[in-house]
């Protein structure tokens, strides 16, 4: 944890000078330009929450294993917004402390919530080199203990759970943090890559993929009838490459499952379009 505490401290640093910068600057603007630089900022966090926090570049901006932390824009966003209220709320000191403080917890509560909770029970069933995830919500784990196996690296599922911050689930970033923790010191090194169908057909593995079904998409009901793909929900497979043109070799993490072969329309239909790879250091 000591990668998300140093993450947190400058977080909290950069955040406090944040807030005094801006009630400093904006103390003598008129009420209408510090209401469009509240619009501004607003704007940012929106996008952010419903789409910057997802794209893969922050991994190659921060390449550091508490990206999950430093890589988080809401308290920044909240420490602005903070210092704009500071300055414009009305009333006697201890009253316009009230919106300045719920803002800036806000934050607080956005940096600290990856590190919140406690990853779930895990086993450590292996077969033919595939980790078998031992919960509905450690795919992700499991998955990154086959990939770094592959790559000389030993890992168990529990491992795994613990350093991606495995909850109800694995964030892209908390993987990022296992794999970036786990392959410290060795010659590989993390990449996070956005992928098309077309583009995936000349990578050879082992990748770990984001698969399944979305919300709202039009798929042949098979795959939500028979092969069991719930919609919205994520999974993590490791993805061996092609197979004579339209096969592709899989590793299934559920229990049972391990090798399996997927025809190319599988994939193009589940594929999500992330991949996550370990490559040697330059």
């Amino acid at each position: 944890m000591t990668d998300l505490l140093v993450g947190f401290g400058l977080v909290a640093l950069i955040a406090v000078l944040l807030f005094a910068a801006t009630v400093r600057l904006v103390r003598s603007w008129p009420v209408r330009r510090i209401c469009l630089v509240g619009f501004a900022v607003m704007l940012v966090l929106g996008w952010y929450l419903i789409w910057g926090c997802e794209l893969s570049f922050w991994s190659r901006l921060l390449p550091l294993s508490n990206l999950v932390v430093i890589g988080n824009l809401v308290p920044l966003c909240c420490a602005v917004l903070a210092g704009l209220a500071r300055v414009t709320s009305p009333g006697s000191p201890r009253r316009r402390a009230i919106p300045v403080l719920a803002i800036l917890g806000l934050g607080l509560f956005a940096t600290v919530k990856p590190m919140l909770g406690q990853p779930p029970p895990c086993g450590d069933l292996w077969s033919d080199g595939i980790c078998f995830q031992s919960s509905t919500v450690t795919c992700t784990a499991a998955s990154a203990a086959t990939l770094l196996r592959e790559h000389g690296i030993s890992a168990t599922e529990a491992e795994m759970a613990g350093l991606c911050l495995t909850r109800k689930g694995t964030g892209w970033k908390g993987l990022f943090r296992g794999l970036t923790l786990k392959t410290r010191g060795t010659e590989w090194t993390v990449s996070v890559r956005d992928f098309s169908f077309e583009q995936l057909r000349n990578e050879h593995g082992p990748l770990i993929l984001d698969v399944g079904v979305p919300l709202g998409a039009t798929v042949p009901a098979i795959y939500t009838t028979e092969y069991g793909w719930q919609p919205g929900i994520l999974h993590s497979v490791i993805f061996f490459g092609f197979r004579d043109g339209d096969r592709v070799s899989i590793a299934e993490p559920t229990p049972g499952v391990g090798r399996e072969e997927w025809s190319a329309e599988d994939l193009r239909i589940l594929f999500r379009g992330r991949a996550y790879q370990l490559s040697k250091r330059r």
